[in-house]
């Protein structure tokens, strides 16, 4: 008897081959799970006593956004970079616990380690989309040091190295500080448009230790991914455990002779100014405070031309209906650099706010 020839088996580069109709459910099932299933995925964030957000999450603005949507439960909060954030003290000596233990509030720190006012516009506009929402009382702190030169304004030719890209502008081509590829940039505008990829980003950064899942797997074979998700996560600081007693000058920083921008002239001003505009329009109870900066750091002429400053800035806030408040310049060996105070600087400046927010 003659066999008849099989027919060709057609190419696959893989042993699972799928018809059209299975093609179409698999597709289905992957919209389904991707961008309906997964952003309702009921992601929480622990909101303990002495709390900050972690320095090790500080990029993870999905989970940001969690925690801010948890802040009601505090009289008010507090948004600004490292100085509020507490660089060089633990969690109970920062400013808002210092305020807390003063006034008997129940204040919430919102800060974010490096976050300039570009990047802090582009936070409470696209993740923390409830933050001032219902009357909410809103501190938002201005540190002048984001306006000493023209590179940390981002308004120089200079790229520096800067934090918290992804909060940049993608589609601002003039910032040279921007150094994200085009595809990453893409990403990143994903990101903040998809709640889908804002949680594959929270996953990456939280269960695969800032790895893709890719990466993550090769390094860790023998690890079932799926047992890595979680839905409540510790997001409180526990790096920053004891409180720096070294000043800045015995940690031997030079004298500086900063210009300054000009406020008419300054991206990351305006950038502050836009982020109150942000939170007014939602009902938000806005009352900016106006850091000061280390003056026994500077140059006589560079303090002077810091003092203008200041009173430009403070002119400006006036003129626009804005509450706000001029934070004093601390003794010399209560700052542990340019800007950042140390447990006693905090102290000081929590016993002056004291009676002035409440």
């Amino acid at each position: 008897m003659e066999n008849k020839p099989k027919k060709p088996i057609p190419y696959g580069s893989n042993s699972l081959r799928l018809s059209p109709k299975e093609l179409l459910l698999v597709v289905a099932l992957t919209v389904l799970v991707a961008f309906i299933a997964l952003p309702f995925w009921p992601l929480a964030a622990d909101f303990p006593p002495h709390f900050r957000f972690s320095y090790a999450y500080r990029d993870d603005y999905y989970l940001y956004g969690k925690v801010v949507n948890a802040s009601g439960i505090h009289d008010a909060v507090f948004l600004g970079d490292s100085v509020i954030w507490g660089m060089y003290v633990n969690n109970e000596s920062t400013l808002v616990e210092c305020l807390n233990k003063q006034t008997g509030k129940n204040y919430g720190n919102l800060a974010i380690d490096g976050l300039h006012p570009v990047a802090m516009r582009t936070l409470v506009k696209e993740h923390a989309k409830n933050l001032g929402r219902g009357g909410q009382k809103v501190f938002l702190y201005f540190n002048p040091l984001w306006v000493n030169t023209p590179e940390y304004d981002l308004t120089g030719k200079g790229g520096i190295s800067v934090n918290h890209p992804k909060l940049l502008p993608q589609l601002d081509f003039t910032i040279k500080a921007n150094k994200q590829t085009l595809s990453e940039r893409c990403k990143t505008l994903l990101e903040r448009k998809l709640a889908f990829y804002g949680l594959l980003h929270h996953f990456q950064v939280v269960s695969f230790g800032n790895k893709d899942l890719k990466s993550f797997i090769a390094k860790n074979p023998g690890t079932n991914p799926l047992g890595r998700l979680h839905i409540v996560v510790d997001a409180l600081e526990h790096g920053h455990t004891l409180n720096s007693k070294i000043d800045w000058y015995n940690s031997g920083l030079p004298e500086q002779n900063w210009l300054w921008v000009k406020p008419s002239e300054s991206r990351q001003w305006q950038a502050f100014l836009d982020t109150v505009a942000i939170l007014q329009k939602r009902g938000a109870q806005v009352t900016v405070l106006l850091g000061a900066i280390n003056t026994h750091m500077l140059t006589k002429e560079s303090a002077e031309r810091f003092t203008t400053l200041r009173e430009e800035h403070h002119k400006i806030l006036n003129e626009l209906n804005i509450k706000n408040i001029e934070l004093p310049v601390l003794p010399s060996n209560e700052y542990g650099d340019a800007s950042h105070p140390l447990a006693p600087g905090y102290e000081r400046l929590a016993e002056f706010l004291a009676d002035k927010i409440q």
